[in-house]
């Protein structure tokens, strides 16, 4: 599934997984590329619905971080801990838990 999201003018929007935490997070994107994310004091952390902080991102999470550039990283102020629970192994809205997800069976 693709997500369409808008970003702000003047801000920058990136996503990769987290290989060192600390003061800033540092991760690589899709591309291999190495970045910087440094959180900003007022950060907004969410880890799927509920609300988190940067102290719950941990190294091999995934993130997506918006805010403005800074050099070859970001001044984040939205941060997105990808919650891999929350993908439920796959389903599709209509499948059928425990049958390979084929479609359930139409009600009536």
């Amino acid at each position: 599934m693709t997500e369409l999201a808008l970003v702000p003018a003047g801000q920058v929007r990136v996503e990769g997984l987290v290989t060192a935490t600390g003061g800033t997070l540092t991760i690589v994107d899709g591309g291999g590329l190495q970045l910087t994310i440094t959180p900003t004091s007022s950060a907004k952390v969410t880890k799927g619905t509920a609300t988190a902080s940067v102290t719950d991102i941990k190294v091999g999470d995934r993130i997506t971080a918006t805010g403005t550039q800074n050099g070859a990283g970001v001044n984040a102020d939205t941060l997105r801990i990808f919650d891999p629970s929350a993908m439920k192994s796959g389903m599709r809205p209509g499948m059928k838990p425990g049958t390979g997800n084929q479609p359930a069976p139409p009600t009536t």
